[in-house]
């Protein structure tokens, strides 16, 4: 570790296009689409190799993260994601499994189209047997549990829980370092070569968790009154959001942090004004407790880890 000052990083993003991706990060946060047909995934703060992000001085975020940290890998994935149709039923592992890492999510609503949805683990009715099945023979989404989305909404997505982004939504994404997922039904589409998108059916019937309906709802919450701006606090990550004003100092003493802004905002750190327009995202990195963090934004977005 060769650490030379805490000062933030803007970061440049890895930009992925899919055949479910839109043009909503574009037109709205200020990704630049170049040679891609979309951009469905912006990557704002990746140390997975072959996917990093980077600095403006293209130096990579794995580096970056390396000089302020004694430990050897950055522990999260921050990204946009947008969908212009249905992204596939998937579930992500809870525990290594060869080169698969776990993977733990959440997601905050930025925009979504009337109607839209999200599955989120499996109707309290169904039995397990019947869910197997139903997996087994590509009728999964009869037995998936739907819920209707709008902007502000926060979910906690644990490894194990079966899921899918619906079409018509734009959120963020907090995650575990991990690119891992089990896809279980993929609405029988095809690549940009025309070949079926693989599917990984046994892995992720060995992934899969069964939660209660009472599990799953308190998973799922949104607290746009929450004077403290905490939307998760979980083992991997703490979430803040940021309307207004707020002086975040305490929650990122001694840690790594990002901070994504999602309107134009500004913000203070020992003294030092920094500009941010909506999209950006920068790393912060660990300071020494006496680290004077203010937040200026319509809204905004802090991830300490």
């Amino acid at each position: 570790m060769t650490q030379k000052n805490k000062y933030p990083v803007k970061m440049l993003p890895y930009l992925k296009e899919t055949v479910w991706g839109g043009s909503k990060l574009e037109k709205y946060y200020g990704k630049e689409r170049h040679d891609l047909s979309n951009i469905a995934e912006s990557w704002e703060l990746s140390a997975i190799k072959g996917m990093e992000s980077y600095s403006y001085d293209k130096k990579s975020f794995d580096e970056i993260f390396k000089e302020f940290n004694s430990f050897a890998d950055c522990p999260v994935l921050i990204k946009f994601i947008d969908s212009e149709s249905d992204l596939s039923i998937q579930v992500h592992p809870s525990e290594k499994d060869g080169n698969a890492l776990p993977k733990n999510e959440c997601w905050y609503i930025l925009s979504a189209d009337k109607d839209s949805k999200i599955a989120y683990g499996f109707k309290s009715s169904v039995a397990k047997n019947d869910i197997d099945e139903s997996i087994s023979n590509g009728t999964v989404c009869n037995v998936l549990n739907y819920v209707n989305v709008k902007p502000g909404d926060f979910f906690y997505v644990p490894a194990g829980l079966v899921h899918a982004i619906g079409k018509g939504i734009t959120l963020l994404e907090i995650q575990q370092s991990s690119d891992t997922t089990y896809r279980i039904f993929d609405y029988n589409r095809t690549d940009k070569n025309g070949r079926p998108r693989e599917l990984h059916i046994e892995k992720a019937k060995s992934a899969i968790k069964h939660f209660s309906s009472k599990e799953i709802n308190d998973l799922c919450f949104s607290r746009p009154d929450d004077q403290d701006g905490i939307l998760c606090a979980c083992e991997y990550f703490s979430v803040f959001k940021i309307t207004s004003e707020k002086n975040l100092s305490k929650a990122i003493s001694n840690k790594n942090s990002s901070l994504t802004f999602l309107t134009d905002g500004s913000f203070t750190l020992d003294g030092r004004s920094f500009e941010g327009y909506a999209g950006d995202t920068f790393y912060i990195p660990p300071g020494d407790g006496k680290t004077d963090l203010i937040i200026s934004a319509e809204e905004a977005v802090l991830t300490v880890f």
